[in-house]
């Protein structure tokens, strides 16, 4: 088995796992604005 991590975990963000057919614009941008405040200093873009 290969054991080589990457440089960076994969990063992003899917509607669909947490909100199903029903997100709305307003849950995607402060979902949107809780990344940019948190996990930016960590990577994530």
């Amino acid at each position: 088995m290969n054991s080589i991590l990457a440089a960076t975990p994969p990063m992003g963000w899917n509607s669909w796992d947490c909100f199903g057919a029903s997100v709305t614009e307003a849950e995607v941008i402060a979902n949107d604005d809780y990344m940019a405040d948190h996990l930016k200093p960590y990577g994530w873009e």
